[in-house]
């Protein structure tokens, strides 16, 4: 297991999206925001490409154009996002109580990504994910 949000972790999280499947036509950039983690407020971004996560890196998101930000932005406490990673909460219940936040174009993810995707396959990407968090 790795320790959550070390270069592992994000390894093992890109190496899960394998499971994932494609859905064409649905690709973003995107921004984490983790605040009161083990190593305070850390950040990372990552692409999804055809509804598969492509990219996954520590670190704010650094747009090609000046000014441009990341199509979604995902907010939250890293004591309120270890349910949804474990699989005790779902993600939707987590947005709807408050406890993650999802800002910009939000529909890119509760809409088509949620809609769109096979069940099975983002439930086993989140299992790869919880057994490879420490």
């Amino acid at each position: 297991m790795a320790e959550f949000w070390s270069d592992e972790w994000f390894d093992a999280v890109n190496e899960a999206a394998g499971s994932l499947r494609t859905i064409d036509g649905l690709s973003f950039s995107f921004d984490v925001e983790v605040a009161e983690s083990a190593n305070g407020k850390v950040r990372a971004h990552g692409y999804v490409t055809d509804g598969q996560l492509s990219s996954f890196v520590s670190g704010k998101f650094v747009p090609e154009t000046k000014g441009k930000k990341a199509n979604v932005s995902f907010i939250g406490k890293a004591k309120r996002l270890m349910p949804i990673i474990t699989g005790e909460q779902p993600p939707l219940v987590a947005y709807m109580l408050g406890e993650l936040k999802i800002e910009g174009e939000y529909q890119l993810v509760v809409d088509n990504l949620v809609n769109q995707s096979d069940h099975s396959a983002l439930e086993s990407f989140r299992a790869l994910v919880a057994a490879a968090t420490g």
